[in-house]
């Protein structure tokens, strides 16, 4: 059994995923409202934030999803440690519904893509943003986990992979109630509710605005209406995820920033795990394959505020084949 395009899948209960964006978005920002001002506490939470943010958009992301480096069992059970801990899911489930994506972005059955409501002209741009931003958690769920394995199936073979998959939201909240015991509500409220609402949120971004605006150089031949675009000035916030076209065009690549000048925070982590022999075989981008869009001109972008302000009307991505489909990425044996 498998997803299939055009077709609505089976979905798991939509509580837990409302439960998650009642917390992330609203419980925890309370939290650190009532904590009051406290500075003393911002670099901890800056020091969790990172950790999260090296968890999921490296860990779950650049190694999990797509395999842009090889690594040892033990340290690839530290890196699903530390996507746990940002309480976004398992290491396994996080990747199959990314795995998903890039195989349908901005076609039906896309879990997450802003345009999703562009059929109904009647709702505006800004609702594409919000429900890429996480309220197509809210309406829709999860997928069925049984029908998102075969995107798995690679990682099925690990049993501690498995096991930390099925108890990452256990780990998740065991950590926060460990430091609420030990170090006290106001120290919880921002090392562990300030910085899961901040990460979750930078790592939505991923989902809505770098699929919405930004610089689109390269042609995306695995999926060629995919509207993933580079902006820039997001490094801070993403930590090279921002550099979203590069990234679909060349998925398996391990860095995202392919320009000196593209800074890629995650890929000068990796590199220092390279350093230290922790990773390896860590993948970069084949020049001689690169495609440039026949639409691009250097420095040409598409605008934030045409893509994200209420007002202006119905996303219309470029539907016209920019590329014939090729195979997905092959898979590289751990």
């Amino acid at each position: 059994m498998s997803l299939q395009e055009g077709k609505s899948p089976k979905r798991a209960s939509t509580l837990e995923p409302k439960i998650i964006i009642a917390l992330y978005d609203v419980i925890f920002p309370i939290a650190v409202i009532l904590a009051g001002w406290q500075p003393q506490l911002l670099l901890p939470m800056f020091y969790m934030w990172f950790a999260q943010m090296t968890g999921v958009l490296l860990g779950y992301h650049r190694f999990f999803s797509h395999r842009g480096f090889d690594t040892s069992r033990p340290f690839a059970v530290f890196i699903a440690l530390l996507g746990a801990i940002s309480g976004q899911g398992g290491p396994l489930f996080w990747a199959a519904h990314h795995r998903h994506h890039h195989k349908h972005c901005e076609k039906p059955g896309d879990p997450h893509s802003p345009y999703e409501y562009q059929k109904e002209p009647d709702v505006k741009t800004f609702y594409g943003f919000l429900y890429a931003q996480g309220l197509y958690l809210w309406n829709n769920g999860m997928e069925d986990l049984e029908l998102v394995k075969p995107y798995i199936q690679d990682w099925m073979r690990f049993p501690e992979l498995v096991f930390l998959d099925a108890h990452a939201p256990l780990l998740f909240f065991t950590l926060g109630g460990a430091i609420g015991y030990l170090c006290g509500f106001t120290t919880m409220a921002y090392v562990w509710c300030g910085a899961t609402c901040l990460s979750w949120n930078c790592v939505q971004l991923v989902n809505s605005v770098v699929h919405m605006a930004g610089e689109r150089r390269y042609v995306v031949k695995v999926s060629p209406d995919c509207q993933s675009g580079n902006i820039w000035w997001l490094w801070p916030f993403m930590l090279g995820a921002n550099w979203h076209n590069n990234h679909h065009a060349f998925p398996n690549c391990a860095r995202e920033g392919f320009e000196w000048y593209e800074i890629d925070v995650l890929y000068y982590v990796l590199r220092v795990w390279q350093a230290l022999g922790l990773v390896w075989n860590v993948r970069q981008p084949k020049y001689k394959d690169m495609q440039l869009r026949d639409d691009y001109k250097p420095g040409t972008y598409t605008s934030l505020s045409e893509s994200i302000c209420a007002g202006l009307g119905p996303l219309k991505p470029n539907t016209e084949p920019l590329a014939p489909k090729v195979n997905s990425p092959r898979k590289v044996k751990m």
